[in-house]
């Protein structure tokens, strides 16, 4: 049997999340997992220079829309642990210092005040998202409203290649686990997940958020709130992706 060697990637076989697209000269580098990772993921600078992790989104602020009032009482979690309940004291500006302190007593957790009626709240741990709950501003004349916004302020490494072995499912492991050896694409083409539509030549940004999809770390060409990849673009256009059901697409990274 005769074999077009060009066409026979193309017509018999299946390409897969995290597979090295082209043939083309790549570069990667080999890094030390600091959490599980998922292969085909966008990762960060972990705990060391050589050691990458998922992204979190480790930072929190807390806005509130008033001041404090004689006779409110504050409460809040912090990743579902409660603070000591902080009462009215004096006036905004100590009231505000015992809550932020309140906060800050909390394992892993620092606040700090930013502002008249702003606390930024960030997780030291590295590996968590910071989920801010169950705040109640109770007594009083009146309550102060809030608002959270979450980010991430982790520096981007770059996308895991490959998986670890063969399939889970022919019991392999697909994942990389914490102290795991991961490799690195710093220049090449690679199969990823979009979770949007995109267009051949759309800059790269990976996804922060924290979804019930499972959608962080995936990829996409929204820009607010998401990583840029530098020097990175979208191999090809793909017109129909969601979170729910994420598209195989290829990126092309470039080094700088």
């Amino acid at each position: 049997m005769t074999i077009d060697v060009n066409s026979f990637p193309l017509r018999y076989t299946t390409r897969s999340l995290g597979q090295i697209a082209t043939g083309e000269i790549t570069e990667a580098i080999s890094a030390i997992a600091d959490d599980d990772i998922n292969y085909g993921r966008g990762v960060v600078k972990g705990s060391s220079d050589n050691n990458v992790k998922n992204i979190t989104n480790a930072q929190a602020v807390l806005d509130f829309d008033a001041d404090f009032v004689t006779g409110n009482t504050i409460d809040l979690k912090v990743n579902g642990v409660s603070i000591a309940q902080v009462p009215f004291n004096t006036d905004q500006a100590t009231t505000k210092a015992d809550l932020v302190t309140a906060i800050d007593n909390l394992v892993n957790v620092t606040a700090t005040n930013t502002a008249s009626i702003t606390i930024t709240i960030v997780i030291d741990d590295g590996l968590s998202n910071a989920d801010i709950t169950d705040v109640i501003v109770a007594g009083g004349a009146s309550q102060a409203g809030f608002t959270i916004t979450v980010a991430t302020i982790d520096t981007l490494a770059s996308v895991v290649a490959d998986r670890k072995s063969q399939p889970d499912t022919i019991g392999g492991s697909d994942k990389y686990f914490a102290g795991d050896q991961v490799k690195i694409l710093t220049k090449g083409t690679l199969v990823v997940e979009t979770i949007a539509p995109v267009a051949k030549g759309d800059d790269v940004y990976i996804n922060t958020a924290v979804t019930s999809d499972d959608a962080q770390g995936k990829f996409t060409n929204v820009s607010t709130g998401n990583l840029l990849l530098k020097t990175a673009v979208f191999n090809e256009t793909i017109t129909v992706a969601t979170s729910i059901a994420p598209a195989l697409v290829e990126i092309k990274i470039n080094k700088p």
